[in-house]
């Protein structure tokens, strides 16, 4: 990682998690359950985490507030 991103990560506080294996079949199987949004692999990539570690996701993709997915929730900002 080149030196000033890891300035901005620290000082932004943020938590940066591997996109792995098991991340990638979480997204994967995320396919069945977001097709009325138009979700791509990248928003299902985003989401799969979510659910994973509990926490809220952040979106400005209004379709995501239509989604029903146990343990996801979601709140669009703007």
């Amino acid at each position: 990682m080149l030196p000033v991103i890891g300035e901005m990560v620290q000082e932004l506080r943020l938590d940066l998690h591997a996109h792995d294996r098991e991340a990638a079949f979480a997204a994967a199987l995320l396919t069945v359950a977001t097709p009325q949004c138009g979700s791509d692999l990248d928003d299902r990539t985003c989401m799969a985490p979510a659910i994973k570690l509990g926490v809220l996701v952040l979106t400005l993709h209004r379709a995501w507030a239509t989604l029903k997915i146990s343990g996801l929730p979601v709140e669009v900002v703007r």
